[in-house]
């Protein structure tokens, strides 16, 4: 027997929202210290941060990926950089920064390619793809 879902997606997600926004501080806080004692976990927290920034269309995002970028030591996970990466042409894309956009997502397509994430390269086109049209003038 399949299960039907009863709750609306928009609530879960909403819940969800709401429980990221009461303890943001303390997330923040964490990335605070991990620029600093642990740059792995700084990238990895960062993003898992990319799609809340996003739905909140908050702009911290840019910094904080920058930020963890900026301190990242090649014993970082690609996978990891790789993410930092596709929330940062995220963040670039929404500013009209096409130029920056297009180079993290390259740069992000080749790693998610090297650790075999196909699901993550497909996205990785897709952006790209929105990227050019946006650069061809076709997206204003």
């Amino acid at each position: 027997m399949i299960e039907t879902i009863t709750t609306p997606l928009r609530f879960v997600e909403n819940s969800a929202l709401a429980l990221i926004d009461a303890d943001v501080a303390n997330l923040y806080a964490a990335l605070r210290w991990a620029l600093s004692a642990d740059p792995a976990i700084a990238m990895r927290l960062a993003a898992r941060l990319c799609d809340y920034w996003m739905s909140r269309n908050d702009p911290v995002g840019l910094e904080w990926f920058e930020a963890a970028l900026a301190v990242a030591t090649p014993a970082v996970a690609d996978i990891d950089r790789a993410r930092v990466l596709r929330g940062l042409a995220g963040q670039f894309q929404t500013r009209q920064r096409y130029d920056d956009a297009r180079a993290a997502c390259e740069q992000g397509l080749t790693l998610y390619r090297q650790v075999g994430d196909q699901p993550e390269v497909v996205d990785a086109y897709v952006r790209l793809a929105m990227i050019s049209w946006s650069l061809d003038g076709r997206g204003r």
